[in-house]
């Protein structure tokens, strides 16, 4: 461990300059919107990215602390209009009935949207969406842990998965699964959509600063981090992952924003 350790701190030190660089530190560390909704700051600096725990630098970035829930999606809706019209379109919403969030759900985070879907509202709202290496900067965090809370292995308290609840749960319901940032839900209770397109290659072996994937891979699959309701306890983990193509919609898949700030 100490040698592992000492190997650590010899990689993060050449890295460590541009965090100092960046951005002021003076950035508020909460964004909260006029209906309420809170964005968590994320500082500039290394984290330990993937299995093998590779160092990378972020620029600082805002992201929502909860994912974007139902009714939030439904003021998107009603005040856009917008409605999907690819082949898949007949799944957008799939869990709502006549346009309806089902009652109950409000504050459940919102599925069947596909990344197209996520991508429309994220603009909308000002945002995007987080890239992968974002994404998980916000779980795992500065020491490189295993799940959002730490190394203790998952419980029906930290987070919703394995088809305990039959569906999806509240958001911000497991407070003991939150991140090291304060951020909630990010393990379980549904998969998020970031940015990224799907390159294992790129994931093991990007860039060490900012890395985001744009280039379009030859099956053209998106990134979704984080674990569902519908998984096992392996989803969970902080460099778990899984893919699907832009217009994929399901029970298990929602998503969360990020802004840069400025």
């Amino acid at each position: 461990c100490q040698a592992f350790k000492a190997r650590l701190e010899e990689a993060l030190a050449g890295i460590s300059e541009p965090a100092r660089s960046g951005r002021p530190s003076s950035l508020p560390p909460v964004l909260r919107s006029k209906r309420g909704e809170e964005m968590v700051l994320i500082p500039a600096g290394p984290f330990a990215m993937g299995l093998a725990r590779r160092a990378v630098h972020l620029d600082a970035y805002y992201l929502d602390r909860t994912p974007v829930t139902n009714q939030e999606f439904k003021v998107f809706l009603d005040t856009t209009g917008y409605r999907p019209s690819d082949a898949d379109a007949a799944r957008f919403l799939g869990h709502w009935r006549g346009g309806q969030i089902p009652r109950g759900q409000e504050q459940h985070p919102v599925t069947y949207v596909s990344w197209l879907d996520a991508r429309a509202y994220a603009t909308w709202a000002g945002n995007r969406l987080p890239s992968e290496a974002e994404w998980e900067k916000a779980a795992r965090g500065g020491d490189g842990r295993k799940y959002p809370w730490g190394r203790s292995e998952p419980g029906p308290s930290r987070a919703n998965y394995g088809k305990r609840e039959g569906g999806t749960t509240a958001v911000g319901a497991y407070p003991e699964g939150v991140s090291p940032f304060g951020i909630q839900d990010m393990a379980g209770n549904v998969w998020e959509w970031c940015e990224d397109f799907d390159d294992p290659g790129f994931y093991a072996d990007g860039p060490a600063h900012n890395p985001r994937n744009a280039r379009r891979t030859e099956r053209a699959l998106l990134v979704m981090r984080g674990g569902s309701w519908m998984f096992g306890p392996r989803s969970l983990r902080t460099f778990s992952r899984t893919s699907f193509e832009a217009h994929y919609r399901f029970a298990g898949g929602g998503f969360r924003c990020a802004r840069t700030p400025g």
